[in-house]
């Protein structure tokens, strides 16, 4: 079997990865926003949705990653312009909930939050700026 190949143009393999280290920056106008099914479940049963925002890149020094063929993380090289896809944590994904097709947003990484007082996770910090 050989290897599949996308003919899809607004098909995209590039990630921007926004959880790298505190103070780096992503500049990008939204090109689109999708939900798909999620491979795990609410509470309640019900499929979770994982939200997938497309930007074309304008700015930043966040780095990019891509899959390779071993699908091992690498780092990817972008040119503004290009198209590349964003899987926001919780609390980016709130702001970025608020923006629409077109607008041009500057998101900054902030690095970890503090734990809440129920526990769990330290949380990922962002700021976000429409520009």
């Amino acid at each position: 079997m050989g290897t599949k190949i996308s003919c899809d143009p607004t098909s995209n393999d590039v990630v921007v990865n926004c959880k790298d280290k505190a103070g780096q920056t992503f500049t990008g106008t939204l090109v689109e926003r999708k939900a798909i099914k999620s491979a795990y479940k609410n509470t309640d049963g019900t499929d979770k949705q994982m939200h997938i925002f497309s930007f074309k890149v304008v700015d930043g020094d966040m780095p990019f990653i891509k899959k390779d063929v071993n699908k091992e993380y690498v780092e990817a090289n972008v040119t503004d312009g290009q198209v590349v896809s964003l899987f926001p944590p919780s609390r980016l994904l709130n702001g970025l909930n608020q923006i629409t097709v077109g607008q041009t947003v500057k998101v900054t990484y902030l690095g970890l939050g503090k734990k809440s007082a129920k526990g769990g996770n330290k949380p990922h910090t962002y700021d976000l700026e429409v520009l």
